[in-house]
């Protein structure tokens, strides 16, 4: 199932998406991947975010970068 299928089928329209690709040129609608535009979104006020990614434990790998515990910690969304 490709990711844009998959959106529009298990999520309400009402439901604000933003996708970031690493290859977003292949995904219309899609925005380019990298650790600030992560940072900027997740600080925008998202009550879910759904990662499909690396990472370990306390790291997440998105784009040019990896997002930390640190990171985590300073995110804003309140």
């Amino acid at each position: 199932m490709q990711p844009v299928h998959i959106r529009l089928q298990l999520l309400d329209p009402a439901v604000q998406a933003t996708r970031l690709y690493e290859n977003y040129m292949s995904y219309p609608g899609t925005s380019q991947l990298y650790l600030e535009a992560a940072l900027g979104e997740f600080n925008s006020g998202y009550n879910f975010v759904l990662h499909v990614g690396h990472g370990y434990r306390n790291t997440m790998s998105v784009g040019d970068g990896i997002l930390t515990n640190a990171d985590a910690d300073n995110l804003v969304n309140a």
